[in-house]
């Protein structure tokens, strides 16, 4: 065993309201943590860190008291310069404190993305045109034809196609569809080709909704003023502005919109707000604990203290006629009082009247 921390913390939680609001409930729990290196003859630096916690509800009804105590270890910390939440607080207790270098990811607040960036880091997809059906005028294997002028376009980008299969365990499950329809001359419809990737994603307003939606698309139909353009050649198109489109993506001057450090619309950070510790100073200002110490300890030439008078018959100094204290005693009756929930004059009238120390 490395070390035993033994940690106070404080639980605050309010109940909810219903005809007026309650006292909020508080209560005081001690935790043990104990740090083992888990295995023996481990080389120096590369210990595993194996800690293990035990808690208990400290039951007291003298609620201020803990208080005091919680509050003279933010003063210990504070006069000697360390933040009052510890470093290593377990997580269960540091959560209390928000961690200002954390992000707040909030998908609403993010800038809306280049339709590019979808294609931006692909691991692959799958895609089959196999079964289009051919024109009447077109002569061979169409679904083939075109499949083969698939696959050398996209090996040649660097996509990698993959089977029905391999893509669902994918990130996003990328699937290129590509749609063809023919010409109809009993209903007058021409020819045209349309083409999407389906991609998984999720509702930013509930990210527990996740959906197969398409990411990108492209058509292309008859047109009277390109005849040229057959119904082959503008599928080839499609494949071909695919590869445009994903090369124009990857391209290592594409700059994404959303990138850490992430900015919400507005343009300011995504992060936890910054809150203060307060310092040795700030404790002495604003709850003027020890002030009188800070005096006595910043006085290097203090002057003669004037002879007592003779004390009285049960041995005790009046109040009236107490003499000066030195820092040192100074400092413990400060610590005292605030223990005690009481004032410094108090103690001191208290030690000086009764004889009673503590």
């Amino acid at each position: 065993m490395r070390g035993v921390l033994a940690v106070l913390s404080v639980l605050g939680g309010a109940e909810i309201a219903v005809a007026q609001s309650p006292s909020p409930e508080e209560r005081f729990w001690i935790s043990r943590e104990v740090i083992s290196q888990g295995i023996d003859n481990c080389r120096p630096g590369r210990c595993p860190r194996i800690t293990e916690y035990t808690t208990r509800l400290f039951d007291t009804e003298d609620n201020d008291r803990m208080r005091r105590l919680m509050a003279l270890l933010d003063f210990q910390s504070a006069a000697h310069g360390r933040p009052l939440e510890h470093p290593e607080t377990p997580q269960f207790c540091s959560r209390q404190l928000p961690d200002t270098n954390e992000v707040i990811w909030n998908p609403e607040w993010m800038k809306m993305s280049d339709k590019l960036e979808a294609l931006r880091g692909l691991q692959g997809l799958h895609v089959n045109v196999e079964g289009l059906k051919a024109p009447d005028w077109y002569e061979g294997d169409f679904g083939a034809d075109l499949q083969a002028e698939l696959e050398q376009r996209f090996q040649s980008a660097g996509i990698r196609m993959v089977d029905a299969a391999e893509a669902e365990r994918i990130p996003g499950q990328p699937k290129l569809a590509v749609y063809f329809s023919n010409t109809n001359s009993d209903t007058g419809c021409w020819w045209s080709v349309f083409a999407t990737l389906t991609q998984t994603a999720v509702l930013t307003r509930d990210i527990n909704v996740k959906l197969n939606v398409g990411t990108w698309a492209f058509m292309r139909g008859y047109d009277p003023d390109n005849l040229d353009t057959t119904e082959y050649g503008a599928i080839i198109e499609v494949f071909d502005k695919f590869v445009e489109d994903f090369r124009n993506a990857n391209d290592p001057d594409f700059e994404p919109v959303n990138v850490p450090p992430y900015t919400a619309l507005d343009g300011t950070p995504m992060t936890a707000p910054a809150y203060h510790v307060k310092s040795y100073d700030d404790i002495v200002a604003d709850d003027g604990l020890l002030a009188d110490m800070e005096t006595a300890e910043a006085d290097a030439d203090p002057e003669p203290e004037e002879p007592a008078e003779e004390p009285l018959e049960n041995g005790f100094t009046p109040a009236a006629t107490r003499p000066e204290l030195s820092p040192k005693a100074l400092r413990r009756l400060n610590l005292e009082a605030a223990l005690d929930g009481d004032t410094v004059d108090g103690a001191l009238e208290k030690l000086t009247t009764t004889g009673e120390d503590g």
